[in-house]
């Protein structure tokens, strides 16, 4: 059998002071069954729709309604229904709701509620025929008796007509809202050890995107880029001799310290392993001939941890 859903959230209040103790809502309670009879709690009531199988009328104005409430959910109207049977038993009142695919949830048959609810329309309201559709508003107030009137003759638009509108969402706190934070990458692994400017230069194009390991001997030429970076001029280490070249490598805030503490030794000091990460950009072409490369080293740390997979200071 086919299971239907509704959400209903709204407390209904009494159109009489006769019963001002005792609301609409106590009398319904909160069971609530599908077609299959299958208990389901609700949290919202706007609409009690009083109706049988056996009821010619009703059979003929169910599948108006069926089709009002699927169009109002279509356009997000804040519209709901629940069914209180008349049926001569529980299996009529399962058949009616399968047969006539009525989405919407009912009081459990032959129940304490369903017998107050009853006692109500006919008391209260002072109805004593099916089917009737009871409108109420969000406060519980009965704003049509005959809201099946308002359905034959309006259509979807009867929803205007009791106040139906697009329930407002609820805005999220972007203070408080969480942040989304990208997945950590972990860095390329080292190309080689040790390698010396001479092989960089000639391998720039195969090498893009990596990370190499070299020497350093000495540093100078501090610039500051921005707030994260700086720029400094490094000599690498090429040989026992302690000769080398230069170039400028831009140097995270973090690592700043340490190439100023190599900004302080000479070429016949010890040297220090660094991991620069390279980028380098195609060469520009100058009549069919490749002028030359550009290319940039960003150091990224001092020491690689293969157990974390990371580089730090």
């Amino acid at each position: 059998m086919k299971k239907y859903t509704l959400l209903f959230a709204a407390l209904i209040a009494l159109s009489s002071s006769l019963f001002a103790e005792e609301t609409l809502l106590d009398l319904l309670g909160t069971n609530r069954v599908d077609a299959s009879g299958q208990p389901v709690v609700d949290q919202k009531i706007t609409a009690v729709y009083f109706s049988a199988h056996w009821c010619g009328p009703c059979k003929v104005f169910t599948p108006k309604l069926v089709d009002v409430y699927n169009q109002a959910k279509k356009e997000g109207l804040d519209f709901e229904v629940i069914f209180v049977s008349s049926d001569q038993s529980e299996e009529k009142m399962q058949d009616y709701m399968e047969e006539a695919e009525m989405p919407w949830l009912a009081l459990p048959y032959d129940s304490d509620a369903s017998d107050q609810v009853k006692k109500f329309k006919s008391e209260t309201l002072d109805v004593n025929f099916i089917p009737l559709l009871v409108i109420l508003n969000a406060k519980g107030e009965v704003v049509a008796k005959n809201g099946r009137g308002d359905i034959d003759a309006l259509g979807l638009q009867a929803l205007q007509k009791w106040g139906a509108q697009k329930p407002t969402p609820i805005a999220k706190s972007v203070k408080n809202a969480p942040k989304k934070e990208a997945p950590p990458q972990p860095p390329p692994a080292p190309e080689k050890k040790e390698m010396t400017m001479s092989e960089l230069n000639t391998r720039l194009v195969e090498l893009d995107g990596k990370v190499i390991e070299t020497k350093i001997t000495r540093a100078s030429s501090f610039e500051q880029i921005n707030a994260e970076k700086y720029r400094a001029y490094c000599y690498y280490y090429t040989g026992s001799s302690g000769s080398g070249s230069g170039e400028s490598v831009l140097i995270p805030k973090e690592g700043k310290e340490f190439f100023e503490e190599m900004s302080k030794k000479g070429f016949g000091g010890s040297s220090e392993t660094v991991y620069l990460l390279v980028h380098s950009k195609k060469p520009i072409r100058v009549n069919a001939g490749d002028y030359s490369w550009s290319y940039q080293l960003e150091a990224i740390g001092e020491r690689y941890r293969k157990s974390t997979g990371k580089y730090s200071w």
